[in-house]
């Protein structure tokens, strides 16, 4: 016995997987994951569901929680879907669990299965779950969606390269437009940048007046924000100013972008 339970930590241990000890219960381990799970640092929380699901394989508060993990952490998006419907198939799983397949099924286009699961979450999602306040939005994005992939035609790949997803930004070749994608600099971070250590991507132009980029607002009162700043005379740089609300809504705004010469800011919302 002592052997076959030596392979498994072994195994454990090869995988990267957190191994459930004397001093650390099964409690300990779920009340460390929801932590990190709340925290939205869903790459370590992701480890420790591994060791939860391990102990507990029918547990649909696990199955979903390492499903939702797997959605940011995996490339496969189909992979998370099995263990968030074995989950919502369960009577006594979360109501957050129909919310987190809602999104695995969106980022998978099936979305009025998506919407119906969103639905499901609507009228159970409580006013403490930062869900509550996207679902809607959710929703909008997937009716948006199945306009956008009804006038899709038949795509061909021309080129295809394979980077480590920390630097996939270098992929993208701007030279043409007199810039490139960098990492921002901390000069440009703000108070809560800093606390949160996050590394945004940001299009820089030399020769330009006016940058723009994404940060975290004020104790992130509406999500990151688009914001400018303005090459002085000397040479530097003015101190960052917020765009209006005609742009920036209380979701996340990034990855803004202006033609040389151009009057129009492409971004994401």
């Amino acid at each position: 016995m002592k052997v076959y339970q030596y392979i498994i930590i072994l195994l454990l241990w090869l995988l990267n997987v957190p191994v459930l000890n004397a001093q650390e219960s099964e409690e300990d381990l779920n009340k460390k994951a929801l932590e990190l799970f709340e925290q939205e640092e869903f790459e370590q929380a992701f480890k420790i569901y591994s060791t939860l699901l391990s102990i507990e394989m029918q547990s649909p508060e696990y199955n979903f929680r390492f499903g939702a993990c797997q959605l940011f952490t995996a490339q496969d998006k189909e992979e998370p879907l099995k263990y968030l419907k074995f989950a919502v198939d369960n009577a006594s799983a979360p109501a957050l669990a129909h919310f987190y397949y809602g999104l695995g099924l969106h980022l998978n286009y099936q979305f009025d299965r998506a919407i119906k699961e969103y639905k499901k979450y609507q009228p159970e999602a409580t006013k403490k779950e930062k869900e509550s306040a996207l679902v809607v939005h959710h929703i909008e994005q997937c009716e948006n969606g199945k306009t956008l992939v009804s006038n899709f035609t038949d795509i061909s790949v021309i080129q295809r390269s394979v980077l480590p997803r920390s630097d996939f930004y270098r992929n993208y070749d701007l030279s043409e437009f007199g810039g490139k994608i960098i990492v921002k600099p901390e000069d440009f971070m703000s108070e809560e940048d800093k606390k949160r250590d996050a590394s945004f991507l940001m299009y820089f132009q030399q020769e330009a007046d006016l940058i723009y980029y994404a940060s975290y607002s004020e104790k992130n009162a509406t999500g990151k924000d688009l914001y400018f700043i303005q090459k002085l005379p000397t040479g530097g740089w003015s101190e960052p100013k917020r765009l209006s609300d005609e742009i920036n809504t209380s979701f996340d705004e990034d990855y803004p972008f202006i033609r040389p010469g151009g009057n129009m800011l492409y971004f994401a919302s």
